[in-house]
């Protein structure tokens, strides 16, 4: 046989099978299924309290993420159009949550950073998040949750051990 039409073997093991990634990416979007209304509910809840729109929370997280952020950077991770950007930047530098101040260097440039009290905030709605998975989570058997976060730990320590990348950007599904 020739040597450049071998057939393809199995894929190396540390790349991962994308039938695999496929059914794991699923089998998250049934788990959202099942707790997203709980989570949603408590977090809309927690939206109001604050007034915060659902934009203006994302920008937070965004913000928490990978400050400091220029308004152009912000605009392509909320995936806002420039000037709709522009306007939420004042929005939260005008409530406190966040800071503008200039690029050492850039100067015609500013970047955007939490401030204590956007770091509270955004630290404030995690806590009710967790709190929603929390009640779902207390309804099931003890070994499925003890099992489950212990398959959840290696998995997140894999994640948090990638390079961040602020403009990756989901597949549409």
């Amino acid at each position: 046989m020739d040597e450049h039409c071998a057939a393809p073997g199995p894929a190396p093991p540390d790349v991962p099978d994308a039938v695999d990634v496929r059914r794991l990416g699923e089998a998250f979007k049934r788990l959202q299924r099942h707790v997203g209304s709980a989570v949603m509910s408590g977090m809309q809840d927690e939206l109001q309290s604050l007034d915060l729109s659902f934009t203006q929370v994302a920008a937070l997280h965004q913000l928490r993420a990978h400050a400091p952020l220029t308004v152009t950077q912000l605009s392509e991770l909320t995936r806002l159009s420039l000037p709709a950007a522009s306007h939420l930047t004042e929005r939260l530098v005008r409530r406190g949550l966040a800071r503008r101040q200039e690029n050492p260097d850039n100067r015609r440039e500013r970047l955007l950073t939490l401030t204590a009290q956007g770091e509270h905030t955004v630290s404030k709605l995690d806590a009710g998040l967790a709190a929603g998975y929390v009640a779902i989570f207390s309804r099931l058997d003890p070994a499925t949750v003890q099992a489950t976060e212990k398959q959840l730990s290696v998995l997140l320590a894999e994640l948090e051990t990638l390079p961040r990348s602020p403009y990756a950007s989901p597949e549409p599904s």
